[in-house]
Parts: structure tokens; sequence; C-alpha cells
């Protein structure tokens, strides 16, 4: 199920369901930005203060037109306007509106669609959508170089992590393994 993009909601959540789905972007980043996070210089980038607060800002690049559509229209309803200093993702209720959402929140709303895309597993979470991002970037070739620079991942370690045993029952690495002739 998606988000209904004719509404203010809708168009928020899309805009930050998409972010997270194809920039791996943490649920504390996503809660975190600010409307003035986001520059365009050739690419829209949202830059993202990373899980400790004192690393440095980094860019995800929002590349994807699905992506850099659901944002621009979500920008253009955004009940603070072009307030640079405005959470991106923001409250749009009676008490908090163009508040931040909260950690909570952000998290109920991304199970919320899992429900209603008929996934009912208590695993899948907000950070469901960085697993999906790192399978989907190996199954299309990216080296795990570039799989660390967008998922901001110091450790080759930890990518393995999200990696491991992709396709393991429809393609069984076992299958790789070649002896040559074995007595035949």
């Amino acid at each position: 199920a998606q988000p209904d993009k004719t509404t203010p909601q809708g168009k928020r959540d899309r805009a930050m369901l998409y972010l997270m789905a194809f920039t791996g972007a943490r649920s504390v980043e996503v809660q975190r930005a600010r409307i003035g996070d986001l520059h365009s210089n050739g690419h829209l980038k949202l830059f993202v203060q990373g899980k400790g607060r004192s690393e440095a800002d980094e860019p995800l690049y929002l590349v994807n037109s699905d992506l850099v559509d659901a944002v621009y229209s979500w920008l253009a309803v955004h009940p603070k306007g072009r307030d640079l200093a405005a959470p991106l993702f923001c409250g749009l209720g009676n008490r908090n509106t163009g508040k931040p959402l909260s950690m909570r929140t952000i998290r109920d709303l991304v199970t919320g669609y899992y429900k209603a895309a008929g996934i009912v597993d208590p695993r899948k979470t907000t950070h469901s959508l960085r697993h999906s991002l790192v399978t989907n970037l190996i199954k299309h070739g990216a080296a795990p170089t570039q799989i660390m620079t967008v998922t901001r991942h110091k450790s080759l370690d930890t990518l393995l992590n999200y990696a491991k045993e992709i396709d393991r029952d429809t393609d069984p690495v076992e299958g790789l393994v070649d002896y040559g002739n074995l007595g035949k």
C-alpha cells in the first residue's frame, strides 16, 4: 500500500518512505533533517548528520526520479513553506503542525505501511528499508565500496552483516564450486 499522493500526509509519508528506501537514510537522519539541508547543484542532495552528533554532515544523493518528485511534491504543501530551519518531515495535526516527527511516529508510520501492504512481521522495521537498499544494490552489481559510501558504513564487516545469505535458497553459493572433471 502506497501513501495517498493527493493529501499532505500522503505526500509527506511518500517522500519520507522513498527517502529511506532509495538512499538508506536512518530514522534518526530523517528525524533530524531540515528543509535547509536540501541542496541542488546537478543532483538533489540531502545533507544528514550521522548516527553520532560529532560526525560531519554527509550527502544523500536523491537521484531516483520518483523520490525527487515525492520530495518536491511534499515541499509544495509543507506547512512551514520554505523556512530553512523547519524540519523536513513534520507533524500535520492541530497540536504538532510544523514540529519534527518523533522517532516513534516515524517507526509507526513505516510499520503501518508494511501492515497496509500485507506484511505483518514484527521484524520489519524502518531499518529493514536499509537492508532492502543494500540487497538491491548487491543484486544490481554495486561494488562493496560503493555500498559502504551510500550506507555511510565505515567497516566492511558491518556491510557484510546486511549482505549475508542473499539469495541463499534460490542461488546457493555452493553451486560455484568446481573441482573440474572428477573421474568422469
